[in-house]
């Protein structure tokens, strides 16, 4: 993500046997401070509807990319498409839906941890884009 500049790009970087330690470095800092939250339940508390999440979009996506370009070569096709797609969608919104009712202190925080670096992002994004650019070596879309 940090060679597309989504991230910024010293998480990008790779040592020479192929490591990306500055991101290994981040992501051991990030679930230090997630582990000093509290109990493991708490974590799964808060990162289950980051997961669910993920989920909805990847159905949502491909139903979108299915309209916007159905001449795409596909090696797999979804069975029954675009119902499995759509029921998945569902659920996993269901099932936020329902733990947020069951701990919404828990969803309150996955919700600001979710949310809480969006402002940087909207910030740095074009100038980690322009910088992700430059390292690849691709013209600056105009």
């Amino acid at each position: 993500m940090a060679r597309d500049g989504v991230l910024p790009p010293i998480l990008g970087r790779v040592a020479a046997n192929g490591t990306p330690r500055q991101s290994v470095v981040f992501l051991v800092a990030a679930s230090l401070a997630f582990a000093a939250t509290g109990t493991y339940e708490s974590l799964v508390r808060i990162y289950s509807p980051w997961s669910m999440g993920a989920i909805i979009i990847v159905c949502l996506s491909a139903i979108k990319l299915r309209i916007s370009e159905p001449d795409l070569p596909r090696p797999w096709k979804m069975p029954l498409f675009p119902w499995i797609a759509i029921g998945a969608v569902l659920v996993q919104g269901s099932l936020i839906a329902v733990l947020a009712w069951d701990d919404p202190v828990a969803g309150l925080w996955s919700t600001v941890v979710a949310v809480a670096p969006l402002p940087l992002y909207f910030i740095f994004a074009k100038t980690w884009r322009r910088q992700a650019q430059a390292i690849a070596g691709i013209a600056p879309a105009p």
